[in-house]
């Protein structure tokens, strides 16, 4: 992997933020996620779906934002 991976991933976040066209970065702090579970919760939001997760932080923010979930 190129060493300048990672800072190109973050300028592509960042230009998607600035374009309104994320808002993981406001889920992850919201609900104390890591990038990687904020992904999930903004996906089950934009697609209204239910979600089925043992990740207890996680699930907490899925209830919190309205998101039905599952029993996996």
């Amino acid at each position: 992997m190129p060493a300048i991976w990672l800072p190109e991933v973050g300028n592509l976040l960042l230009r998607a933020q600035r374009r309104k066209r994320t808002a993981l970065d406001e889920l992850a702090a919201h609900h104390g996620l890591s990038a990687y579970n904020a992904a999930y919760l903004e996906l089950a939001l934009r697609r209204g779906l239910p979600w089925a997760t043992q990740d207890k932080v996680l699930s907490a923010a899925l209830i919190k934002a309205g998101v039905a979930v599952a029993a996996p």
